[in-house]
């Protein structure tokens, strides 16, 4: 039985942003009135302390001692800590290039991760390992989908791919912030939804496996990022997504005692599976794009992976995780006060006379966006755009009546064989469809959010 919950060697801990020093919550079993070395310790009652007083940086020392024991804990630093959240793409599935194995021979000491074995070590560009996982049933689950069991696990070594979101998330925070990061891995593939909630008791839930594990880290984080969705790809689960995703937001926070827990979430990218190319699923696929863009709770946000390039047929490279991790880093920032840096996000739609050549009664549909960092750019043509009228999707033929689209700024213009007065009527998709080519973003390589239907006259 640990004498101690909540600290361990190596450990981030999160800081307070009111004095910038530590604030966790430890339990201690069998110590009385234990003198730190450092910081505070006050008494919450039973085995609950809650230390405080330690300055962000790092590495600390620490001594946690009575008349009769003596708790020595060493390499702690104090920063921000944050939760990774989803399935197989915050998992990672990118391949190690160059620069990624160049850092993990040599790590930054002050970004750290709280592995799925639960040790804390220099976080390292893999750091979802499933089949080490300390809660032995999700350790059973992984290990069983590959025909391996419990006792087989020690035979598995790092492979090459496993190149998820989360150094990158941890990197650029660092570079910004100047403190230390502790990243917690908890995503696991092929999770839906339902794996998420608090009312899942079983033995794999994964609420109950991150609510044990933020226990573990000392009960305080800054935040969460979240990448999953692509396991809900049925009208039923896509029709319950928005409630099912607030719910659990909503439940995180209450049972972390954190009302104002800032979530990022990347909203799902495209697939180029096979099994995906059925009308239904295309339709419920693109559903859960647009519910994840329209979501509005407080201190939630979305980036986009529209313009993402991939490992596999659903599954991003590694290049593409360093973007998103890099734009959820930026989206995070901009939630904790500096709005300057939040995503583009699409503010007006207007209708246009197009000027040049063209005959008069051709007419464009022009998408303004707000907080667009430099100008609007393409790789190559400008991709990704449709216009339907009434009730056709554009699944089949994306570029229906599209003569070309023009960039300027923070505007997208898509000159279009319609009149205004069908316009009027008409309807602006981004990524619609499950593969379509998306490559507009903002100088910070920053994508568009997939949308659609959206009325042309009311936004």
């Amino acid at each position: 039985m640990e004498l101690i919950r909540g600290l361990k060697n190596g450990m981030v801990l999160q800081r307070d942003m009111g004095t910038n020093a530590c604030k966790i919550t430890i339990s201690l079993r069998g110590v009385q009135h234990p003198q730190p070395s450092l910081g505070k310790l006050e008494h919450l009652g039973g085995e609950r302390y809650r230390l405080t007083g330690i300055p962000v940086g790092g590495p600390y020392a620490l001594t946690l001692a009575d008349g009769t024991r003596r708790l020595e804990f060493a390499d702690l630093w104090v920063g921000d800590v944050w939760l990774l959240g989803g399935q197989s793409n915050m998992e990672g599935w990118g391949e190690r290039g160059e620069a990624e194995l160049r850092y993990d021979e040599a790590p930054l000491q002050k970004i750290r991760a709280f592995y799925l074995d639960d040790h804390w070590e220099s976080a390292r560009s893999q750091l979802h390992l499933p089949w080490t996982n300390h809660d032995t049933a999700l350790a059973e689950k992984f290990l069983a989908g590959r025909g391996l069991t419990l006792a087989q696990r020690d035979c598995l070594t790092l492979a090459d791919a496993g190149v998820g979101p989360g150094l990158f998330i941890g990197q650029y925070l660092c570079e910004q912030s100047g403190v230390p990061q502790g990243l917690i891995p908890c995503a696991f593939g092929g999770t839906c939804m339902q794996d998420w909630l608090p009312e899942n008791l079983t033995p794999t839930s994964q609420y109950r496996h991150t609510l044990r594990r933020f226990w573990e880290i000392g009960g305080n984080v800054r935040g969460m990022f979240w990448y999953q969705g692509e396991s809900d790809l049925n009208w039923l689960c896509a029709a319950k997504l928005h409630d099912r995703m607030e719910h659990m937001v909503s439940a995180f926070r209450k049972d972390f005692d954190l009302p104002e827990l800032p979530f990022v979430q990347v909203q799902i990218g495209r697939t180029q599976g096979c099994d995906d190319c059925q009308l239904d699923r295309i339709a419920a696929w693109h559903k859960i794009r647009c519910l994840q863009a329209e979501m509005r709770f407080p201190l939630f946000a979305t980036v986009s992976a529209a313009n993402a390039t991939y490992q596999d047929t659903i599954h991003l490279d590694t290049p593409s995780q360093r973007c998103i991790g890099k734009a959820a880093a930026v989206q995070m920032c901009a939630l904790l006060g500096r709005e300057e840096l939040a995503n583009p996000v699409l503010k007006h739609i207007e209708i246009r006379q197009t000027n040049g050549h063209l005959p008069t009664n051709k007419t464009s549909v022009v998408l303004t966006y707000d907080h667009v960092i430099g100008e609007l750019c393409a790789d190559g043509a400008p991709s990704g755009f449709s216009v339907t009228l009434f009730d056709e999707i554009p699944y089949l033929f994306p570029n229906k009546l599209i003569h070309h689209v023009v960039l300027r700024g923070n505007q997208v213009e898509i000159v279009t064989g319609y009149s205004a007065e069908q316009l009027a009527h008409a309807f602006v998709w981004h990524g619609a469809g499950p593969n379509a080519l998306c490559n507009v973003h903002d100088a910070e390589g920053r994508a568009l959010l997939a949308m659609g239907p959206v009325p042309v006259c009311t936004v």
